[in-house]
């Protein structure tokens, strides 16, 4: 039940934290950072991405022991839906036993959009309906993900707590930044994200590969697999790339300030299919760069309709991209108004406001 009454235990969070870096694991770190200033949080890592399914399973069954050790300790739980039908299931056993000694308040947050992708009648999503139930507060990411939550799932306790930039630029830099003027002729557009065909870097590449003068594309990111057929494909088009194409490999961390800096237009044609709000589309409009990206439902709430700071396609629309990025490149301030309109566009995902917000809804139950 929620309640409003200050909770006296301390809470149990069950996510991905330390391993892979990925965005749902940047996610829930932010959420130990927002509860442990006033909390105690027991912590119980779910990072299990790269391993094989035995390991995952074996890894999976080590959680739930720790789960059942703390029993008694908490009061609240936040958990962090994973990905994958063995985490479903995980999930779900994870439930069952956090609600044999009724928590106060449970909270699941969920991230990508796999679970609208399956038939209604599919098991997984089946469980998956079980598990939103055993919930007393939902978080979504954004206005797609709370309609389909109602729709599909029929589920009122929920709440939109969007992701957030986690780049920290001191603010003088930034606006000397936006003031730049940017020169005619020149424009610089990148790729950020892991090397995949869903994720787009085919689409760049042919992009890139028929772009005129004065346009420079970089490549930032790696394959997530070997040998596969998409992975020799990526290899060796990297192998293989134009004159105005650099690949850099993956950046992390604080390096992705410097790889940001110089550049103009984020390129992200995803269509992978349960993409549900990137980060890095977020991260690069909080540098004042302009998102050029598919039309798709991880796009609605980050570019509206009627935004001044990026431009949403058709899938595979690439004649129309040359064109934007012709008329970027020719029109000096269509780029300052534009870089501008994007820094502003990203501050309704404030860090700040993610935060407090964590905090709110794990303290008292409201949002």
């Amino acid at each position: 039940m929620l309640m409003a009454e200050k909770l006296k235990k301390d809470v149990l969070l069950i996510a991905p934290l330390k391993g892979v870096i990925t965005g749902q694991a940047v996610i829930s770190l932010a959420v130990v950072q927002a509860l442990e200033k006033n909390e105690k949080v027991f912590q119980i890592n779910t990072n299990f991405e790269s391993m094989s399914t035995a390991k995952k399973v074996g890894k999976q069954i080590k959680a739930l022991a720790q789960v059942i050790s703390k029993f008694g300790r908490y009061d609240r739980v936040y958990l962090s839906f994973k990905r994958g039908w063995i985490s479903v299931i995980c999930d779900y056993i994870f439930l069952l036993a956090i609600c044999t000694v009724r928590p106060r308040l449970i909270v699941g947050h969920l991230h990508g959009n796999e679970i609208f992708c399956h038939e209604k009648q599919n098991w997984i999503h089946r469980i998956f309906a079980r598990n939103l139930k055993m919930c007393d507060q939902v978080i979504c990411l954004n206005s797609y993900q709370k309609a389909q939550l109602e729709t599909v799932f029929g589920l009122k306790n929920h709440i939109i707590v969007p992701n957030f930039s986690s780049l920290r630029v001191p603010l003088p830099k930034l606006e000397t930044r936006l003031s730049e003027r940017r020169r005619y002729g020149g424009l610089n557009v990148m790729y950020f994200s892991n090397l995949m065909v869903e994720k787009g870097i085919i689409d760049f590449l042919d992009v890139a590969a028929v772009a005129g003068d004065g346009i420079q594309f970089r490549v930032f990111g790696k394959p997530l697999k070997d040998g596969t057929p998409d992975a020799i494909m990526i290899r060796e088009r990297l192998d293989n790339l134009p004159a105005n194409t650099r690949y850099f490999g993956p950046v992390y961390g604080d390096d992705r300030l410097s790889a940001y800096e110089e550049i103009d237009v984020i390129l992200f044609p995803s269509t992978y299919a349960t993409e549900a709000q990137p980060l890095v589309i977020i991260e690069a409009m909080s540098m004042g760069i302009i998102p050029i990206v598919y039309d798709r439902h991880y796009a609605s709430d980050i570019i509206p309709p009627q935004s001044d700071g990026g431009f949403r396609v058709k899938d595979q629309a690439l004649k129309d991209i040359v064109v934007l990025l012709y008329r970027l490149r020719d029109n000096p301030e269509m780029v300052n108004r534009m870089r501008r309109a994007a820094w502003t566009d990203a501050q309704k995902f404030s860090c700040d406001k993610f935060l407090r917000t964590i905090s709110t809804i794990m303290q008292s139950g409201n949002s």
